[in-house]
């Protein structure tokens, strides 16, 4: 899956196939982080999860792949 984002990186993949990949490989993870607990609430404090999770993980796998340093999603999502 990371050989579609290197290739959309590159421009050879439209956005929206990108968003599929991203979506693949987040599967059904959220980040609890921020997560509202009232379905009244406006608010989608969720919405860019895939975008998150997906992409800490892209370049947790391509750039910090042989050391004990990754991005740590829930970081990104605060802020």
């Amino acid at each position: 899956m990371f050989k579609e984002l290197d290739s959309y990186l590159q421009g050879n993949l439209s956005d929206a196939d990108a968003d599929k990949v991203l979506t693949e490989i987040t599967g059904n993870q959220t980040l609890d982080v921020y997560k509202t607990s009232n379905p009244n609430n406006p608010n989608n404090y969720e919405r860019y999860d895939n975008y998150i999770i997906g992409w800490t993980e892209y370049f947790n796998d391509r750039l910090y792949k042989n050391s004990s340093t990754k991005i740590n999603t829930a970081v990104i999502k605060a802020m």
